[in-house]
């Protein structure tokens, strides 16, 4: 995704993506790129959430996910997926 605005405080960010989705959290700087990393939050402009483990920009470790209809998941995450032990309900 292509960064809009970053903005730094210490060990936390906030960054806003072209397409409207926002970061708000721990960042790690590779390359001269600020990305997720450890613990955040995602916003997404079409209402959906995730908010959880991060490594190197990637959704990984345990997180929560919610569709923009309230569905959710909450679980293990690799490489952007759910994967591993998780449960799903219905909003």
């Amino acid at each position: 995704m292509e960064v809009v605005n970053i903005i730094k405080d210490n060990d936390l960010c906030f960054i806003r993506y072209i397409d409207g989705t926002i970061y708000i959290g721990n960042f790690l700087n590779i390359n001269g790129k600020t990305i997720p990393d450890e613990i955040g939050k995602l916003i997404f402009s079409s209402g959906e959430l995730y908010e959880g483990d991060f490594s190197e920009g990637k959704v990984n470790g345990f997180g929560k996910y919610v569709n923009s209809v309230g569905n959710e998941y909450l679980g293990e995450w690799s490489e952007n997926m759910q994967n591993g032990y998780g449960t799903e309900s219905l909003g």
